[in-house]
């Protein structure tokens, strides 16, 4: 009838219902333990007809092995009320599946039943242990990419390690190439100094000789003394010779150390720059006496001359030089070389003494000068500092030595009781 609502037999909607829900349902006898209604989701779900189900046992959904983690649906689980998780329920075709259970015991009917409501979890599970499964196999691929990436760190530091190796041996490679380019170069200008050297001395002597023949006291002693300077200098010339020579021969030079008289050789060395002292430029000596060290003679002298003319050029033709040289902390004995002239910039005193280094204008100077003073010095135990302002306003270049005799002596004692 048109506008007349339609009504159910309440039995008639609990069937509906029974029917239309996405869960499996059915109802186990806890005295008989046989399954007594089921709908058709439950077939479904175990692939057992609905004819083997109702009135069947309801241990037919206990699997003969369960998964891992999991429950066996039997007795102990649909006689306990409340939510089941991870129940393995048996199929018709020998596969376990994992469900969740909720089992309820009513008590409004004669009988006493399990009501159980079954929610298939089987396709979640799989996808769990399937996530499970990689989430496992990325963590392992994780942990062997950080093993490799390790390694690689070690051999990129092997690599570095092998790199700076070569780079240092190549750096040596190169060194000892240009020496023994250079010791070619040396032996040979060496050798090429003899013939005019040994003119010199020659020519020396032959003064040497007629020094006496001059009449004029004076200007003979004048000229004994320039004779005497010059015979010292060509001494030491063809020692220098004849130590080139060896070194480019044996490969190392090897000068004896001795004990020498410093304040002499600080002397000697002042006046073999004597013709470069014009009238405005003043030589000031303060020489400790006895002061004796113990080095090569020879380049301790070289490297005072130097020094001398490194001063020497920086006041220019007018100015003080001053050579001060005392006995200092043991086992040292120091020499101080003062000049008045602009001094050195403080930003690049500690680089005066590197080789090629210079601040003086461009051709007049080749920066080697005060790099081979360091390391005649270094060579001897002795040290080389600078100060950009000294006392005279300029710079002042501080050189120590050794004292003679100084191996295996104590230092004096200074207990004058």
């Amino acid at each position: 009838m048109v506008g007349q609502a339609m009504t159910l037999d309440p039995r008639q909607s609990e069937t509906l219902l029974f029917e239309a829900t996405s869960d499996a349902i059915f109802s186990v006898d806890l005295d008989s333990g046989r399954i007594l209604t089921a709908n058709a989701r439950l077939e479904e779900l175990t692939g057992h007809p609905l004819d083997a189900l109702i009135g069947g046992w309801a241990v037919l959904l206990t699997p003969g092995e369960s998964l891992a983690h999991t429950t066996p649906f039997g007795p102990d689980v649909w006689r306990c009320a409340g939510l089941h998780e991870e129940v393995a329920v048996a199929r018709a075709d020998g596969f376990v599946a994992c469900v969740t259970l909720r089992v309820a015991h009513p008590a409004s009917t004669d009988q006493r039943l399990a009501i159980c409501v079954v929610r298939d979890d089987t396709e979640r599970r799989m996808l769990e242990r399937e996530l499970i499964t990689k989430h496992l196999a990325l963590r392992s691929a994780h942990q062997e990419l950080e093993r490799r990436v390790e390694e690689l760190r070690k051999l990129s530091a092997i690599l570095e390690d092998r790199k700076r190796e070569i780079g240092e041996l190549s750096a040596r490679m190169a060194t000892v190439s240009r020496r023994a380019m250079l010791a070619e170069v040396v032996a040979e200008v060496a050798h090429s100094m003899n013939n005019p050297l040994a003119a010199v001395v020659s020519s020396v002597r032959m003064l040497g000789r007629s020094v006496e023949t001059i009449s004029d006291e004076e200007t003979r002693e004048r000229t004994r003394t320039l004779v005497t300077r010059c015979r010292e200098a060509c001494t030491r010339m063809t020692q220098a010779v004849e130590d080139i020579r060896l070194a480019s021969r044996s490969g190392a030079a090897a000068p004896k150390e001795a004990d020498f008289d410093l304040g002499a050789e600080i002397e000697a060395a002042v006046s073999l720059l004597a013709h470069r002292l014009g009238p405005g430029i003043q030589v000031e000596l303060a020489l400790e006496p006895g002061v004796r060290a113990r080095a090569v003679a020879d380049e301790v002298h070289h490297a005072l001359l130097n020094v001398l003319d490194n001063a020497l050029q920086a006041i220019g033709s007018s100015g003080t030089i001053r050579v001060e040289c005392r006995s200092v902390d043991w086992p040292f004995v120091e020499v101080t070389v003062s000049d008045s002239g602009p001094g050195i910039d403080p930003t690049v005193a500690a680089s005066v003494f590197e080789p090629f280094f210079t601040t003086k204008p461009k051709g007049r100077g080749t920066g080697l000068g005060l790099s081979m003073v360091r390391r005649i010095l270094t060579r001897c135990g002795g040290t080389v500092e600078v100060e950009p302002k000294g006392s005279l306003g300029g710079a002042t270049f501080r050189m120590r030595l050794k004292r003679e005799n100084t191996d295996g002596a104590e230092k004096p004692s200074t207990d004058r009781r």
